[in-house]
């Protein structure tokens, strides 16, 4: 399904929430069950709207619309590498720290746990910090990648999409972890 088609914008990287939003309320006012329209329609609006909405998936769909075909590998730049060992340590060490729970059952040991707990919970918050950051700046290139691609020069938007795919896959591991932290700290 052509993502931009079903909202009725332009196949386009560079697209604003409020764009994406208000296309969706244009197209989905009739076509929601509530309003008497059918289930499947709607559905491919709320596919559509979703989609569009993450940068990944629209630049993936965008790809493949213009008859790109998609490697699962790609060059892991150095600061690719450097990010995943740092959210490896930091996954890692609230791993330990969370199987840790329970072991000790003095006060200042529980203490001790606790204060450490909430370091990992900062580290964690710094390091979505930053993939918030990094993902900004992705986004701000995908004009560039789209100019590129107008002349057949897709190699721009598939590096952007390999590291798009890592912040994706990152932020969704710290993000678990921090749930995890909090159901342990409280």
């Amino acid at each position: 399904m052509n993502w931009w088609e079903a909202l009725g914008l332009p196949v386009q990287l560079v697209l604003a929430e409020e764009e994406v939003e208000k296309a969706f309320q244009q197209k989905s006012a009739g076509a929601h069950p509530d309003a008497g329209g059918e289930q499947g329609e709607f559905e491919c609006l709320r596919e559509a709207h979703d989609g569009l909405r993450d940068d990944f998936r629209r630049l993936d769909a965008w790809l493949r619309f213009h008859g790109q075909e998609i490697a699962h590998s790609g060059v892991i730049t150095p600061a690719v590498g450097e990010m995943f060992t740092r959210v490896s340590v930091v996954t890692g060490g609230v791993d330990e720290w969370l199987e840790r729970q329970g072991q000790t059952s003095s006060g200042l040991g529980k203490a001790l746990w606790q204060k450490e707990g909430f370091r990992w919970k900062q580290q964690l918050e710094d390091l979505l910090e930053e993939l918030a950051e990094w993902q900004q700046r992705l986004q701000d290139e995908f004009t560039n990648a789209e100019q590129a691609g107008v002349v057949g020069d897709y190699e721009p938007a598939l590096a952007l999409r390999s590291e798009l795919g890592f912040l994706r896959k990152w932020k969704l591991q710290l993000k678990e972890r921090f749930g995890r932290i909090w159901q342990g700290l409280v």
